[in-house]
């Protein structure tokens, strides 16, 4: 049965994507929502209850990049994809169960062939799709998912221009990613819930690269997630030379960069999805 807090975001979440101060406001409530009940639980641990809200669904393990920092679609589950009536059955059983967030992912998602009507299927049963991508075919997919009811996506933002395509291992695919970017926002407007997920890793752990982040989050009126790179998943490395990897000598420069990241948060408050608390953590 699906719960209250469940009920509640189907009836308001229409409402509140034709005014994106409103919804950011509902996050940021929603989110010290869980923190209350989080930190009551450690005196009172049976105020939580099981309330799944959200799942994710990797579709297809294909990718059309080579990022150092993954061994998806190569050494970690090669050519392995879900087939759509698996989706479709799992998308109807979340409906049933109350679960009404559904990130698409991968590997690259814009490269699974069923995606346009996995995300048709979602919105016709009442489900919020989002997808994760790496931006790199936005421009020619687009059109068809919004068609289809896709008003949220965030995009993989690994660095900016040669720094970007040296992590990712292609030429050229920052402009193309960027270009992709530039035609969702100038054909859909703010229609679209875009967010940037900035990894944050040792080649972009310096002000330089976060000052450049920010001025296309500010360009495309995209608000920013910091991602730290982390090995805990099985298709993530520190790449070959443990180029990625934070050292003892970096602390420095992280924090700068935290404080860099801090000074953004206070100055543009829903330009960055983390709380204070959390950039501090890093």
């Amino acid at each position: 049965m699906p719960t209250l807090r469940t009920k509640l975001t189907r009836l308001v979440l229409p409402a509140l994507r034709k005014h994106p101060h409103l919804k950011a406001l509902a996050r940021n409530l929603d989110s010290y929502y869980d923190l209350a009940r989080h930190t009551t639980a450690a005196v009172l641990p049976q105020i939580i209850q099981p309330d799944p809200q959200e799942l994710f669904i990797t579709l297809t393990a294909n990718c059309n990049l080579r990022c150092i920092g993954c061994k998806y679609g190569r050494d970690f589950m090669p050519g392995a994809q879900l087939p759509f009536t698996l989706v479709r059955d799992l998308l109807e059983d979340c409906s049933a169960f109350g679960i009404r967030s559904i990130r698409l992912y991968g590997g690259e998602p814009l490269l699974y062939k069923d995606l346009t009507r996995v995300v048709q299927k979602a919105v016709n049963l009442g489900l919020h799709p989002w997808l994760t991508t790496n931006g790199i075919l936005l421009k020619e997919k687009i059109d068809d998912l919004y068609a289809a009811g896709l008003r949220t996506i965030s995009i993989g933002f690994y660095g900016t221009g040669e720094e970007y395509n040296a992590y990712v291992q292609r030429p050229e695919k920052y402009a193309q990613m960027e270009q992709g970017i530039a035609y969702l926002r100038e054909r859909y407007g703010l229609n679209i819930d875009l967010t940037l997920g900035w990894l944050l890793m040792r080649p972009t752990g310096n002000l330089d690269a976060v000052r450049e982040m920010w001025r296309v989050a500010e360009r495309y009126s995209a608000p920013v997630v910091v991602s730290l790179i982390h090995y805990s998943l099985p298709y993530f490395t520190e790449g070959p030379d443990r180029e990625l990897q934070f050292r003892d000598e970096d602390r420095a420069a992280i924090e700068e960069v935290v404080t860099e990241l801090i000074h953004f948060k206070q100055l543009r408050p829903e330009k960055l999805r983390q709380s204070l608390m959390s950039l501090r953590s890093i």
